[in-house]
């Protein structure tokens, strides 16, 4: 006896593999979509003066030459929402350390 052919169709499994297909499609396109949006409207911001990064710089306490431009664009850098506070001797430990120092007198420190 001879084995019967198997065709795949969609009534016969085919529509696994086409619904496999649509969720790939839908995940690889959610997880590039932020990427190529970015791409289209560059957020602000040229690395070389304060006011291309469109922040409002009408109530500064500090002298406008105390900022420095970084390379990065502005909403670039992940933003920390709950940073660790150190206590004095925590800080101290850290700064015994003989790589970089966390924080040392001569940082400027805003806020």
């Amino acid at each position: 006896m001879s084995e019967p052919d198997v065709r795949l169709t969609l009534r016969g499994g085919g529509w696994v593999l086409v619904l496999m297909a649509l969720v790939t499609v839908g995940i690889v396109g959610w997880a590039i979509a932020p990427a190529v949006l970015r791409l289209a409207t560059p957020s602000p911001g040229n690395g070389e003066t304060i006011e291309s990064y469109q922040f409002d710089l009408s109530n500064l306490k500090l002298a406008d030459k105390t900022f420095i431009p970084a390379m990065q664009h502005r909403d670039m850098s992940p933003v920390l929402t709950n940073p660790k506070i150190l206590s004095v001797e925590e800080l101290d430990a850290k700064n015994t350390v003989q790589r970089n120092p966390f924080l040392v007198s001569s940082d400027l420190v805003v806020g």
